[in-house]
């Protein structure tokens, strides 16, 4: 391993090879946390669905995909906050198996060989979503993390895992058990964790509660996530404690106040729920070879994460903190813009402890030139600090003060610079590794002796959750557990063959295809089972149109007529994406008149679904030139009519509109002897109503609190 001194004899480091690719796995970190903890808990919903529906191969493959998203979720949080090569051997396989996946489904979806749900509206396209976002996310980072473990640190010559794996040789394990250590207020944080626990629960158990605003729930996960964030302030380490059970040499950390308040200011940011701050980073480093503590900001009254601290009264925190850098195994200190900093300073130059000190620079945002103004303020105070010292010559002579991340002072006068251009995270936090290596190695060739040969670690659970995986992607492909497929333009029927027959099948196919149910538009899919000896159609739809009547009876109308144009009758229901049967499709009978057709449902009678077709008739609503429908219902005491209707037209002519309540005025006195009628015009395509012509006003009132209960 070699050095790289500059003229004065100072060292020079540049990490920004290895923080630009931190960089990049970073992003695919975050992208583990929120959308694999997502995936998992929506994962484990499908396959507690699956099992109560008894749909074991639909089962299996959840059970596969929960496996390998909780095992990518679990590596994400493990990442989080910390540059560990013995995560990355997990990462190493949660990455190439988010790929597999993804890029089966993509590979399915473009086949056409996706299983029964991947096509059906919003739940494809948030498939295809997730897809697209696993490869973009898990190619990278993977490419990323094989990078880390070639590419070299300029100025070391020291590979970036040779040096990880050097300084994780060097922890000393604490002898205090982290339960026993008292927190910052355990009870708070235990609430806090349980009320974002709650949060999230709700939001994904109760989703059609919150369907109706995507951006909601969202919100509401946002805030659930928040409540984890908080809860890692109150579950801090106390310092005075900490001291008191682990026995270890403390690592100090002087930092300037104002530098907290700043943190605090962003300390609510989405950011802050994926990622850590600097400090937290540095106190689960440090924390591994002793306890990171510092003195708690006067006045702060909610906990800070990072280094444990102890509130001291304003008389008394100076002797505490030199009796802590007397004992300290390490000093951290951030290059402040307070006086205080520099009192500190000098107090370190005193004890002789300036071997022992790693300087970094704090996060001051992007690029700048007010940035660069308080990287000089903050440099031309370090210089006043170090002034007649041996240091001052070398210090003088470092130039581009506003790439340095982390600075060494060595016993000769010289000093370590780590640089980066980088004004990422990643950065300021890597700089802050190489330069505690430095100080755990100050001769070159002490890290070099170490091997980087890896550890032997056990990869047949690896390997067999790989193997998995491929089961999984091949799954959708066989299709036993929904029969027998035959597509139709952009939809598919699928059927048993051991209770249906083909030449059944195919004619219904043709038959739905024919009434326009099949589009190039949408994926529809229908399963044919016979049940008791009657044909079932098992339509799989949204949750929207499970719970509306407004989608429900064009149903019942189809099948009414399918059952007359096949000439048998058949039965229906409404599924949900396991193929489980929510809603039966109530049987339906027609009067027609003309080209128009009226549908009933008891207890609407045969009399009163003739007399509507003859009254529409003789208003020249049914004609010969057109196909009509009109459904009539009674859910309650009022009869319901819906009108099928061309919605861009009523739209576009509001005399139409107008023209509702003299139809419902005619159809009230002549078909219905004067009962209250509610009248409604669908959109044909949306089945959404389009206008409701109320009942008179003297019924209006009361009828109107009960039609607002209902799903329209």
């Amino acid at each position: 391993m070699t050095v790289s001194p500059d003229s004065r004899g100072n060292e020079q480091i540049n990490v920004d090879a290895g923080a630009r690719t931190l960089r990049v796995l970073r992003w695919g970190d975050r992208f583990l946390i929120l959308g694999c903890t997502a995936g998992a808990t929506g994962t484990l919903y499908d396959l507690v669905n699956s099992v109560r529906a008894s749909l074991w191969q639909e089962a299996a493959g959840s059970a596969i995909l929960f496996a390998v998203v909780s095992l990518a979720a679990y590596a994400g949080w493990r990442n989080s906050g910390t540059i560990d090569p013995e995560v990355w051997r997990l990462q190493l396989w949660a990455f190439p198996m988010l790929s597999i996946l993804a890029g089966a489904a993509l590979a399915q979806d473009l086949l056409g060989n996706s299983a029964l749900l991947d096509g059906t509206g919003d739940d494809a396209s948030d498939m295809r979503r997730a897809s697209i976002l696993s490869l973009c996310a898990g190619l990278p980072s993977l490419c990323s993390i094989l990078w880390l473990h070639r590419v070299s640190i300029v100025g070391l010559e020291l590979r970036v895992r040779q040096l990880l794996l050097g300084l994780s040789r060097a922890t000393e394990k604490s002898p205090a058990t982290t339960w026993r250590i008292p927190r910052v207020s355990r009870a708070r944080g235990i609430a806090y964790v349980g009320l974002g626990m709650t949060i999230l629960l709700f939001v994904q158990f109760h989703t059609s509660k919150l369907a109706d605003s995507d951006l909601r729930a969202a919100l509401y996960s946002l805030l659930g996530l928040s409540c984890f964030v908080k809860a890692r302030s109150y579950l801090q380490f106390r310092a005075d404690a900490l001291l008191r059970l682990d026995k270890r040499a403390p690592v100090l950390f002087l930092r300037s106040f104002a530098d907290d308040y700043r943190f605090q200011s962003s300390l609510n940011s989405e950011q802050a729920i994926v990622d850590h701050s600097l400090e937290v980073r540095l106190a689960k480093h440090f924390n591994r070879y002793g306890p990171f503590v510092a003195v708690g900001a006067p006045g702060d009254d909610t906990p800070v994460q990072g280094a444990a601290r102890l509130r001291l009264k304003d008389e008394e925190w100076q002797e505490v903190v030199l009796g802590w850098m007397r004992a300290a195994k390490l000093i951290v200190m951030s290059c402040g813009a307070t006086p205080w900093v520099n009192w500190e300073l000098s107090k370190i130059i005193e004890s002789k402890r300036t071997s022992d000190l790693i300087l970094l620079f704090p996060e001051l945002g992007e690029r700048t030139s007010a940035r660069d103004e308080r990287v000089t303020a903050r440099a031309q105070l370090l210089q006043q600090a170090f002034a007649n010292t041996v240091w001052l010559e070398h210090l003088t002579a470092v130039d581009h003060l506003e790439d340095a991340r982390a600075m060494l002072f060595r016993a000769d006068g010289s000093v370590v610079t780590v640089r980066a251009k980088s004004t990422s995270r990643e950065a300021y936090h890597f700089a802050a590794l190489v330069a505690h290596h430095r100080v755990l190695f100050p001769t070159p060739s002490a890290g070099a002796n170490e091997s980087d040969a890896p550890r032997r670690q056990l990869a047949f659970a690896p390997a067999l959750l790989l193997a998995a995986v491929c089961v999984m992607a091949a799954l959708p492909l066989l299709e036993p557990g929904y029969g027998e497929r035959i597509t139709f333009k952009g939809g598919s029927l699928y059927y048993r063959e051991d209770s249906v027959s083909r030449h059944e099948a195919e004619r219904l196919g043709e038959l739905l295809n024919g009434l326009g149910y099949f589009s190039d538009d949408r994926k529809s899919d229908v399963q044919l089972v016979r049940d008791g000896g009657v044909l079932d159609l098992r339509f799989v739809t949204s949750q929207e149109a499970r719970s509306s009547s407004n989608f429900l009876l064009p149903f019942a109308a189809l099948v009414a007529k399918l059952s007359e144009a096949f000439g048998a009758p058949l039965k229906a229901e409404l599924c949900d994406e396991h193929l489980e049967p929510t809603v039966a499709v109530p049987p339906m009978r027609y009067a027609s008149s003309h080209k128009g057709r009226v549908f009933y449902q008891a207890p609407v009678s045969a009399e009163e679904a003739r007399s509507v077709a003859r009254e529409l008739a003789t208003m020249e609503f049914f004609d010969d030139e057109q196909d009509r429908e009109v459904y009539l219902s009674r859910p309650e005491i009022v009869t319901e009519i819906r009108l099928l209707v061309d919605g861009d037209l009523v739209r576009e002519l509001p005399a139409v509109a107008e023209s509702l309540s003299e139809i419902s005025d005619v159809l009230r006195e002549k078909s219905f002897a004067g009962a209250d009628v509610l009248m409604m015009l669908i959109d044909s395509i949306s089945l959404n109503p389009i206008v409701i012509n109320h009942l008179p006003v003297r019924n209006r009132l009361p009828v109107l609190d009960q039609l607002r209960a209902q799903p329209w």
